[in-house]
């Protein structure tokens, strides 16, 4: 019987070693890239379990010296840089990779007081640029029934 040369359709041509090879490699990164996005979003999952342990065990530490006027959730909000900061180094040392505690803690520390200073410094800016008005409120008029 006759081939069906009148359809739309077209057998795709074959494709060289070359796009084989290409076609390949892109499966490749993308399979690479889709496991690293997998293991960060994993290493993430475990810095955030990490880094509340380390600030709950802090809050307690912290409470048991003195009482805290704060609940344990706002205090761990509070400090949250510096868990996720202690979370990441503990994570790193328990991978085996080098770490300079004492060193990367003073550069932590640094970091820490730069941002300090700067959202200081912007409070005093808005200050500054604050009306008279915005300041002292106008006094409510009171109406009087004589």
């Amino acid at each position: 019987h006759r081939q069906n040369q009148n359809s739309g359709w077209e057998k795709a041509p074959e494709q060289t070693d070359e796009q084989k090879a290409a076609t390949a490699k892109t499966k490749e990164e993308q399979i690479l890239l889709k496991r690293q996005k997998r293991e960060e979003a994993e290493k993430q999952t475990e810095l955030k379990a990490m880094a509340t342990q380390w600030a709950k065990r802090e809050y307690l530490r912290k409470n048991l010296k003195r009482r805290i006027p704060i609940k344990e959730d706002e205090f761990i909000e509070i400090i949250w840089d510096r868990a996720m900061f202690e979370a990441d180094l503990k994570y790193r040392t328990m991978q085996g990779q080098a770490v300079s505690e004492s060193e990367e803690r003073q550069q932590f520390r640094d970091a820490q007081e730069a941002k300090k200073k700067d959202a200081y410094k912007q409070e005093q800016e808005r200050w500054k640029k604050m009306e008279y008005q915005e300041l002292e409120p106008p006094e409510e008029k009171t109406i009087s029934w004589n």
